[in-house]
């Protein structure tokens, strides 16, 4: 990743309301070389734009990058492929060492297992 601009082409602070994660409307951006650079290989490389680019906020760590599942890839490169697509997905998808917390109504027993161990029981 290049450097962040922080200035417009004038000498103006771009930050939004002290943000420098938001820029200002309209603002006039002077390009290096290198940002040129790094935007034609994000617009080329969606992969190397998500890895270096999307970030999530995790309650523990802060600001980090994801690292994208196999299916995530597979849909976005069928969305490229394919303009017209439609995913049917819950609005949270887990992996199966996502673990559960389950309790017998009989016995009162609470179990925590895994989707893949409680896939295993059911089936």
């Amino acid at each position: 990743m290049v450097e962040d601009i922080k200035e417009d082409i004038f000498g103006n602070e771009i930050a939004f309301d002290g943000n420098p994660n938001l820029k200002k409307p309209n603002t006039k951006l002077a390009y290096t070389k290198e940002h040129i650079e790094e935007y034609l290989k994000c617009a080329n490389d969606w992969k190397y734009f998500a890895e270096n680019y999307y970030f999530i906020l995790d309650i523990d760590k802060g600001m980090v990058h994801p690292k994208l599942r196999d299916y995530q890839i597979d849909m976005v490169e069928s969305f490229i492929k394919r303009r017209f697509s439609i995913t049917l997905a819950s609005r949270q998808c887990v992996v199966g060492d996502s673990k559960i917390k389950i309790r017998n109504k009989k016995t009162g027993e609470i179990q925590e297992l895994t989707l893949k161990e409680l896939e295993n029981i059911i089936s």
